[in-house]
């Protein structure tokens, strides 16, 4: 296979002179091309990622010994993620140690589990490790944001519960033992199966237990090597063959070559996980997402297999799962009190292998709302490529089933808003939740409760999806969900003509001097540097610095509209510009005049609207009433003022969608909409490296734009970006969408 995998450049072919349509899109196929992956060494295998990003060295290995993601961060930690049950081993270290990775990592197999070597190199005489965490990916995760006391409160917890039952010794935390040459780390779960972090130290060594943990000395730099072991099997491989269209594999430009080996990873035959490291397992709305992104890369029997993941996690009301917890993280759960159903005994009492079993049980999470309305959309794209995989798909009863149980949570919650077309009958986040959709951190809506995306765009598109699933099964099955959801298509296409007008309780229009009367506010008040300020103020708007626009000078006559992020618990408009108007380009049906208004955001540079050099950003607040929002969405903000690679390919893939019918209704439109396609192609390409990572941020204080990681610079949070993402390994689809649309303008009469 490693022909398929290999990292190799090519030539974009020739363009036909004098088609505008054909110079957009062909630049939008040249760009992006710098490789993605930055070989430290080159990889061995065609099972091989390797990535640096922000200081950090990533190494993703797979295979049929076991997958596993190293990270080593010189100065911090050092972390190697599991997929299997979502497991971690990691050490963290003290502010003077220096480590690197100095050759390639191997798994081995193991009897009971799966097997990490790696030979480090201290660049240091002194290598410091003040923690190590054997644990659940959710409890290193917990422990890189929040500190020591984020593996402590789950020690803490099972020290408690271990008062009441008999556990292994080496349960609750991690056992220590120093020997000669060698530093080693242990825990165990409560079935017996260990996890193991092993120091293999040359003679020159020593190894001393300090309050502040264990420091390993010499008189100069040195080597050592790591073995991190887990107890779970490895998950299934699947080939590329299997995963991947033979056009996609035909792919040689070395961004999509690196998106197609970081989705080999993330795509076991079991599932899609969202993303490594700290997201590696399921996530629903992830999956659902992806599958429509890649579509045009992956076969349908690998399309499908995701498509069956969901449908194996669905609640019994129909909804989708938004997350799994897997492992020790359920097991911690249940410990701490939420029991799910276990039966323990008493106490004082040994756990039989039952209770055990139960406590290490799947939990699943569904506090999500926007996920629910996704896995109609989804089956629509399958009945529209491949009608016969879907008709394969429902001859299973208890897929049909389950299908149809979705269709009905969607039909439910989408009949009081059918009734009366109120705000208040919207789709809103549940009660006590902060979060519900895809800006799931407790800022990343704004403080909203009724999220637009979700009400403007993917409740109408989850019922014109289900009336097009419906319809293009063949009679019997037809009859089948008849029987089984009586007149869900006939209530479907009503619900949707009325969702349609859902969109008008968010949008906002700010006329002339509410932009620069806010647009003032935010350059003199907000957290912005002097040469950050001056930056934004010479920046072209319409013609004129917008400097001199706030000073009077005329530009944005016709004023700004865009649709609001939210709606408060009182039904106000959240008014935060935000990159969401993909959700319509991609899904929903949008007017020449809708598209026209989503273009203009991203025609507009940030501050006044979302572009950047380096892609939009998927929250400008900069336009707020409320100055909170500057800071909870600003540039350290992980829903806020950065770039999410998603959110660019969805924008992407969505004109590229829609551009067809506007060649032929409204070739102006068309021409600025093959503009933006070109621009946004053209920042990826800005962003380098990090154009395939989870999300970026920028600084502009060189007097352009730059773009920076995500969470290892002093400008973000404590969340980092994962630098391998689910939905962010899509561009090998959109290359073979672009393609389709160039094909397209060349095509004769054209």
């Amino acid at each position: 296979m490693e022909h398929r995998w290999g990292l190799r450049t090519s030539t974009p072919g020739k363009r036909r002179r004098g088609c505008l349509a054909c110079l957009a899109l062909g630049l939008v196929l040249m760009a992006g091309l710098p490789a993605v992956a930055r070989p430290l060494p080159p990889p061995e295998s065609s099972n091989e990622l390797v990535l640096e990003e922000g200081g950090q060295q990533h190494f993703l290995t797979w295979g049929g010994a076991g997958q596993a993601h190293l990270l080593v961060r010189a100065d911090s930690r050092l972390v190697v993620a599991f997929p299997a049950e979502n497991l971690g081993i990691s050490l963290w270290f003290g502010p003077q140690t220096r480590v690197r990775v100095a050759a390639p990592p191997v798994m081995r197999a193991v009897p009971r589990g799966q097997r990490l070597e790696v030979t480090l190199s201290s660049q240091n005489s002194t290598m410091e490790i003040r923690d190590a965490v054997l644990d659940s990916i959710r409890t290193i995760r917990d422990r890189q944001t929040l500190g020591p006391a984020g593996a402590e409160v789950v020690r803490r917890d099972r020290r408690a519960f271990a008062r009441r039952h008999p556990v292994p010794e080496n349960w609750a935390s991690e056992r220590v033992r120093v020997a000669s040459g060698r530093w080693e780390a242990d825990r165990v779960n409560l079935d017996g199966g260990v996890f193991r972090a092993l120091l293999l130290l040359p003679p020159q060594v020593r190894v001393e237990h300090r309050e502040e943990g264990w420091s390993l000395r010499s008189a100069a730099p040195f080597e050592l090597r790591l073995v991190a072991e887990v107890p779970a099997a490895p998950l299934s491989v699947t080939p590329p063959e299997e995963l991947f269209t033979a056009e996609a594999l035909a792919l040689e430009d070395p961004r999509s070559r690196a998106a197609m080996r970081g989705l080999a990873f993330l795509a076991p035959r079991e599932k899609f996980m969202a993303g490594s490291w700290r997201f590696l397992t399921y996530f629903g709305r992830d999956t659902l997402l992806s599958l429509m992104l890649l579509d045009p890369a992956l076969t349908p029997g690998a399309y499908v297999r995701g498509v069956q993941s969901v449908l194996a996690r669905l609640s019994p009301t129909g909804q989708v799962a938004h997350e799994e917890d897997l492992g020790p993280w359920a097991e911690r759960r249940r410990v701490a009190g939420e029991l799910f159903g276990v039966v323990l005994p008493r106490s004082g009492q040994a756990l039989s292998p039952e209770a055990i079993r139960d406590l290490y049980r799947p939990i699943h999470d569904y506090k999500m709302v926007d996920d629910d309305f996704l896995l109609a959309p989804a089956l629509a794209r399958l009945a529209e490529r491949s009608p016969q995989t879907l008709c394969e798909l429902f001859a299973d009863p208890e897929a049909l089933r389950q299908v149809m149980l979705n269709f009905g949570h969607v039909l439910a919650s989408a009949e009081p808003y059918g009734q009366e077309s109120s705000w208040r009958r919207t789709v809103a986040l549940y009660p006590g939740e902060s979060v519900g959709e895809w800006r799931d951190s407790n800022e990343g809506l704004g403080g909203g409760r009724h999220p637009m995306n979700v009400n403007a765009v993917l409740v109408p598109a989850a019922l014109r999806a289900i009336v097009a699933v419906l319809d293009s099964l063949p009679e019997p099955q037809r009859e089948t969900c008849r029987k089984s959801l009586p007149g869900a298509r006939e209530r479907a296409a009503g619900l949707a003509r009325v969702w349609e007008g859902a969109r008008q309780d968010y949008l906002v229009r700010l006329e002339p001097a509410q932009i620069r009367a806010r647009l003032s506010r935010f350059l003199e008040q907000g957290p912005l540097t002097p040469s950050e300020r001056n930056f934004y103020r010479s920046l072209p708007v319409e013609g004129v610095r917008l400097g001199d626009f706030l000073e009077g000078a005329p530009a944005l006559e016709g004023g700004l509209e865009f649709p609001a992020l939210a709606l408060d618990a009182e039904g106000r408009k959240l008014a935060i510009m935000n990159s969401d108007v993909s959700f319509e380009l991609f899904l929903g049906e949008p007017s020449a005049d809708r598209v026209g208004m989503a273009l203009r955001l991203l025609e507009l540079p940030y501050p006044v609207g979302l572009r950047t050099g380096v892609g939009p950003v998927v929250a400008n607040a900069a336009c707020s009433p409320d100055p909170g929002h500057w800071e909870t969405l600003g540039r350290g903000a992980y829903h806020g003022a950065v770039v999410w690679s998603w959110q660019s390919a969805m924008l992407r893939a969505g004109l590229a969608r829609l551009l067809p019918r506007f060649r032929q209704q409204d070739p102006a439109l068309a021409q600025r909409m093959e503009t933006v396609l070109a621009d946004l192609a053209a920042s990826q390409e800005r962003a380098g490296d990090l154009a395939a990572s989870e999300l970026w941020t920028f600084e502009v204080e060189s007097g352009s734009w730059q773009a920076i990681p995500f969470g290892t610079g002093t400008a973000t949070s404590g969340d980092e970006s994962n630098p391998v993402q689910l939905w962010s390994t899509v561009h090998p689809a959109l290359v073979l969408r672009e393609r389709a649309l160039l094909r397209g303008a060349r095509a004769p009469g054209r």
